[in-house]
């Protein structure tokens, strides 16, 4: 049987991470600013945290793998990704963006909507890799893949994933596609699967996971790494452009585990004090009720992005106390308002269910 109980911290972890993606898009959409400080140690893990989550909950015990749950499973999320996507994505470009279906379509990043296509795209070639596994590699009898026998199923699913999308290599193999990489904004997802599957694994083995992250030296040097990383990083990204550009590839690798490192940690924080975010504390509630509908949110928000860069970059930057607070406050507003906006629409059954991917009851 598929486990389906909700785990109150990881909803609470999830509500936290959108509240990071508003806050860093109303410093950088709304005050036009650069990341700050408190900016780039934030892009270390806040996306990641994203993918992290989603493969952690994408992961289920004892999942049966027959042809009638991969086509179900698959066309569940395409509904759910891709419906809401295009339908708030154009409207995004014809009344915000201005412009036409056409730039929507070849704009890697979608206008701001790539997520949740970068997000689909990972979900089929899990829910793919892991049906022809199955398929192959489950003796007569069996109906799922156990944790020993999963593993290699989610490394073989990694090794896929990469190589399918890592963007050189497919350019380089099949350059005629480079609009359709574009159309399916390939760039992301090479970027971000990785986490992805740090996510299943973590999930898959949790009880290892945490008994790991438990032992004082393991965390105190992740904590060290993630520290040292960081800073070398921001240092190093003050250097002129040429230079910078010379150690991409050493950058991008950097960015990739120092994400491994940031998800632990707060990962490690919301479990470590999973009490504080139950349904019966404030904070908890709160959080839960913002990562129960961060589609919602990441729908709306991008409609709601004021324009402030009248207000200076003392205002707006998170590098002043000022700054940080008035982020702060204006991200919550956002989001608050995006909520009213989304419980107006859920008012309709059929709307909640195309739009944001509630049941119809």
């Amino acid at each position: 049987m598929v486990q389906s109980k909700r785990i109150e911290y990881i909803d609470a972890l999830r509500g936290f991470t959108m509240i990071l993606v508003v806050f860093c898009h109303i410093e950088s959409h709304s005050f036009y600013n650069d990341p700050s400080v408190i900016g780039r140690i934030l892009m270390t893990f806040r996306m990641p945290l994203f993918f992290f989550i989603s493969g952690y909950i994408a992961y289920k015990a004892n999942k049966v793998w027959n042809i009638n749950s991969y086509v179900f499973d698959c066309f569940k999320k395409i509904k759910v990704q891709l419906i809401p996507t295009i339908v708030f994505g154009l409207t995004f470009t014809y009344l915000i963006d201005q412009s036409n279906i056409t730039t929507f379509l070849t704009d890697p990043l979608k206008l701001g909507y790539w997520f949740t296509i970068t997000l689909l795209s990972m979900f089929l070639i899990y829910y793919t890799t892991s049906f022809l596994y199955a398929k192959i590699a489950l003796p007569k009898g069996e109906v799922y893949i156990d944790n020993k026998k999963n593993i290699y199923a989610i490394l073989l699913i990694g090794l896929v994933g990469v190589v399918l999308v890592s963007e050189k290599l497919f350019l380089k193999i099949f350059p005629s596609l480079a609009l359709t990489y574009d159309i399916l904004s390939f760039s992301q997802l090479s970027s971000y699967f990785p986490f992805f599957i740090f996510g299943i694994i973590a999930s898959m083995y949790k009880k290892s996971f945490e008994q790991i992250t438990d032992n004082k030296y393991v965390i105190t040097s992740i904590l060290i790494l993630f520290i040292a990383i960081t800073t070398t990083r921001i240092l190093f990204l003050q250097q002129p452009e040429h230079i910078v550009a010379q150690y991409d590839l050493y950058i991008k690798l950097a960015m990739g585990f120092n994400g491994i490192l940031g998800i632990t940690i707060v990962y490690k924080f919301f479990q470590k004090h999973q009490n504080s975010f139950t349904q019966e504390k404030t904070l908890g509630k709160y959080l839960q009720y913002i990562g129960r509908r961060t589609l919602d949110i990441y729908l709306l928000h991008y409609f709601l992005l004021p324009d402030l860069k009248f207000m200076g970059e003392f205002m707006g930057s998170s590098s002043t106390v000022v700054g940080l607070f008035t982020n702060i406050i204006i991200s919550l507003m956002v989001i608050i308002v995006c909520l009213i906006i989304s419980n107006t629409i859920r008012l309709s059954p059929i709307l909640a269910h195309y739009l944001f991917g509630a049941k119809i009851k």
